[in-house]
């Protein structure tokens, strides 16, 4: 996100973990507070809002990394273990998987669309039927941008 007068970057820390975060309203940064202590989020929304087209849009307007984690989460749904997708994504801290994971949120406000996940307990919590969308639109987006 480029600077502006309405963006706020804000470095948070929680027991020694760190995250680095920048966002137009209070919401960006809380979502990243919440990915980085793995507490509930606000519920997922229906899996109605999420369409191939939507979840297309959604892929194409993220980072590589956080594309990795969300194919990552789509495929171990409907509960991703936290730990597990940090560890395949060779992350050391929830701070890194936060940063990584921002730019979904940044990428669905910007397009209307709810959470595609939810963080619950130790997990990443996806409908089935929103998975499923996201397993293909991770997997024609990954290909596309030729990453493994």
């Amino acid at each position: 996100m480029k600077g502006g007068e309405n963006v706020v970057k804000a470095t948070i820390t929680v027991h020694g973990q760190s995250v680095t975060v920048e966002g137009e309203t209070g919401d960006d940064l809380a979502e990243a507070v919440r990915a980085l202590l793995g507490s509930n989020g606000s519920a997922v929304e229906g899996g109605g809002a999420y369409t191939p087209q939507t979840a297309g849009q959604l892929v194409q307007a993220i980072q590589d990394d956080a594309l990795r984690m969300l194919a990552i989460i789509a495929r171990d749904a409907p509960n991703a273990n936290i730990d597990g997708v940090r560890d395949e994504m060779g992350l050391k801290t929830p701070s890194q998987a936060a940063g990584r994971l921002s730019s979904i949120g940044f990428a669905r406000r910007a397009l209307n669309l709810p959470k595609p996940y939810r963080p619950r307990g130790r997990t990443y919590e996806m409908r089935p039927d929103v998975a499923e969308i996201f397993r293909e639109a991770t997997a024609r987006e990954l290909k596309r941008r030729g990453i493994k």
